[in-house]
């Protein structure tokens, strides 16, 4: 036989709901920085790469290399570096939404599978990267 929800009962059902605080409720989700930041910084490294190429189709092999050259092979080291750091955080940063978990996964994909077909993610960031997701479905299905 079906049990009658008072109005006490379901008072007494939606406190305990609303004071039990869901995951990233409230907060912004860290990921969407980190997806940001990792962005700004592969463009400004892309940039320093295309930078380097026009100044390395000034030179002529043979010849010393030109100051200029030097600066920009430097700029891609330097920003080589801040993308890389940039992607560790990226693929650390555990996401406490669902949209954020999918934003993430959409956004690893639009370097491997995207039309511009980088790989992102080598051996150890793909598995920091299946960690991260995994444990963002763990926490926000309560499984962990």
């Amino acid at each position: 036989m079906k049990q009658k929800l008072t109005r006490r009962a379901a008072l007494a059902g939606l406190a305990a709901a609303t004071t039990t605080p869901a995951i990233g409720a409230g907060e912004p989700d860290p990921i969407y920085a980190a997806i940001a930041t990792h962005r700004e910084a592969f463009q400004i490294f892309n940039d320093a790469v295309t930078a380097y190429g026009v100044e390395e189709k000034k030179w002529s092999y043979g010849e010393d290399e030109p100051a200029t050259l030097l600066e920009a092979d430097e700029r891609v080291k330097e920003t080589s570096d801040e993308e890389a750091a940039a992607l560790e955080e990226l693929v650390t940063t555990v996401p406490i939404t669902f949209a954020g978990t999918l934003a993430l996964i959409r956004y690893v994909l639009s370097y491997e599978a995207g039309p511009r077909r980088h790989h992102l993610l080598e051996e150890d960031e793909l598995v920091a990267f299946l960690t991260t997701i995994g444990g963002a479905i763990e926490k926000l299905a309560n499984v962990a």
